[in-house]
């Protein structure tokens, strides 16, 4: 099978208490350059459990294979492989009594993404209105029960896959779910909250993060205010008044009048001269001021 991508938990993720020296420690560990104050953006996520999914799938906690993640611990932004990513799990690990597998991640701030894009992810998360979060994964075994009573006794849905063994790629936190009240239930905690301001929304829209209508309408309930944004957007035509000036329009097509006597009598001269012989451009101009003007170029 290909890579599937699962979302699972819809909690709240948590911030983590760690002391600065732990997490420079950690850091050295992962082969990642310590920066001040990275202590202060790391949150603890349940990545997976073995609860069924909306397809009625089940990833098995116990099957997974988390050596290869381990040595390249990426958390992305909603599966976004062509882009960077947005941090690192510190730490991860499978919880054999629980039936999951939780994970550490910090996020990357400004000093190492100056796009902004890693800290807005960080800021819809720790805000609590982003809060699911999504593995990516390779399958390695799985069962498809043939019965719906062998199904059910898993715990899976009608058309339900058990997945018993499988590699970890990533993890990513899940942008904003599709369901209206969700929505409408996110923006109220972005206005209670109040933790967006002008820079967030920039990044916003040049990340693409949401359609036009949705980031209008994020941009009124968190401020307050109608859109007014750097980036350039597609805008409707509008009338515009325009002056024109003809007389300058007259005076430039009596000049491309002039030229255009110039030439002819330039296509005549070059006629006359040599009918046999093609004349080069520096001869031509040479014969026609010489002819017209009686001054022999230098």
């Amino acid at each position: 099978m290909d890579k599937v991508t699962k979302v699972y938990n819809f909690g709240k993720p948590i911030a983590v208490d760690m002391a600065d020296e732990e997490c420079k420690a950690l850091c050295g560990a992962l082969g990642k350059e310590y920066l001040k104050g990275y202590e202060k953006r790391i949150l603890s996520y349940v990545t997976t459990n073995e609860t069924p999914d909306r397809y009625g799938d089940i990833v098995r906690a116990l099957g997974a294979n988390l050596e290869n993640y381990r040595k390249n611990p990426v958390v992305m932004f909603s599966h976004q492989h062509a882009e960077m990513p947005v941090g690192c799990s510190l730490k991860i690990w499978i919880d054999d009594k629980n039936k999951n597998i939780p994970a550490q991640a910090l996020f990357l701030d400004d000093r190492v993404d100056p796009s902004g894009r890693s800290d807005l992810v960080y800021k819809f998360a720790a805000s609590g209105f982003m809060p699911a979060c999504s593995i990516g994964f390779v399958p390695k075994k799985y069962n498809t029960p043939s019965s719906k009573k062998e199904r059910e006794s898993l715990g899976l849905g009608d058309n339900g896959v058990e997945y018993t063994a499988w590699d970890y790629l990533e993890f990513s936190p899940c942008s904003i779910p599709a369901n209206p009240e969700a929505m409408q239930n996110a923006f109220k905690s972005i206005e209670n909250k109040n933790f967006v301001d002008k820079k967030d929304i920039d990044v916003m829209e040049k990340w693409n993060l949401f359609d036009a209508n949705l980031l209008d309408m994020f941009v009124e309930i968190s401020t307050g205010k109608e859109k007014t944004i750097s980036v350039p957007k597609q805008i409707d035509p509008i009338n515009i008044n325009v002056i024109v000036d003809y007389s300058k329009i007259d005076h430039l097509l009596k000049k491309i009048d002039i030229m255009d006597k110039k030439l002819e009598e330039l296509s005549v001269l070059k006629c006359d001269l040599d009918s046999s012989k093609r004349l080069p451009v520096r001869d031509m101009y040479d014969a026609y001021f010489e002819k017209k003007l009686n001054i022999k170029s230098e």
